[in-house]
């Protein structure tokens, strides 16, 4: 059973390295192109790992190019940052221009749009913790360049950054987190229903999702694990991200 799966795993698609330099510094993505034929421009998927994670390690545990098939996926490289679990690989939370990972993401989108003729309408970014959070800042300072967002494990811990513009979401909550405490993750969740004017009462969208409608849609999966996405929803989460990108959110439950 080995000799197949190396054999397969030497097949499967490489990606593409990018490489930017910001301010001196070189920056690297690995970008994937879809495997499968778009019906039009192929969407663009950002995933930005956790912090002390790394492009890599985001890669070999998630496979988002598995996953949508159709959509250019981009796995970005943090730096090292100073966090409350040390130092290692992550982004910087603060909604500044001199922010270097904002820098990276203004120079990074449009090089993978006009190399993969991708569709500048449907960009969409996920993160997980650290990477969250950084997802958290996007939807902050460039809401405009994005279809929708997930955020998973994630909290807003810098008072600079507030959600202004409604946008779609999927927010993972859990229960038992010992690294972002739940209380946090809930508060960051708040600020993001009052911003797309989700209502009360939502409907039930996969085991552990529900979906919120508003000004824009929120799902809120929950579930009881620890400090970790959940992967079990990753089949509604591009659900919800292909539906935004057809133009009928949250059209199946």
């Amino acid at each position: 059973m080995v000799l197949p799966f190396l054999l397969a795993l030497a097949l499967a698609p490489q990606p593409k390295e990018i490489h930017l330099t910001i301010d001196s510094v070189d920056r690297l993505a690995y970008v994937f192109a879809p495997s499968q034929p778009p019906a039009g421009k192929p969407p663009v998927l950002f995933m930005f790992h956790g912090h002390g994670g790394s492009a890599q390690t985001c890669m070999r545990r998630f496979y988002a190019e598995k996953r949508w098939p159709q959509a250019v996926v981009v796995y970005c490289d943090g730096l090292p940052v100073e966090t409350a679990g040390g130092n290692g690989k992550g982004w910087q939370l603060r909604a500044a221009a001199d922010n270097r990972d904002l820098k990276f993401f203004d120079a990074l989108l449009p090089k993978v749009l006009d190399q993969f003729h991708a569709d500048p309408h449907n960009v969409f970014a996920w993160g997980f913790s650290n990477g969250g959070m950084f997802v958290y800042t996007l939807w902050a300072t460039r809401a405009d360049r994005f279809a929708a967002f997930c955020a998973s494990g994630a909290a807003i811990i810098n008072p600079g950054v507030r959600l202004t513009t409604p946008e779609p979401a999927f927010i993972t909550i859990s229960g038992n987190d010992p690294v972002v405490p739940t209380d946090l993750q809930e508060t960051a969740l708040k600020q993001a229903e009052q911003t797309d004017g989700s209502q009360k009462t939502g409907k039930q969208y996969g085991d552990s999702g529900t979906y919120f409608a508003g000004k824009q849609p929120i799902v809120v999966w929950r579930f009881n694990g620890g400090h970790e996405f959940p992967s079990e929803s990753f089949p509604k989460l591009i659900e919800f991200f292909r539906s935004i990108a057809d133009g009928h959110p949250g059209t199946s439950g």
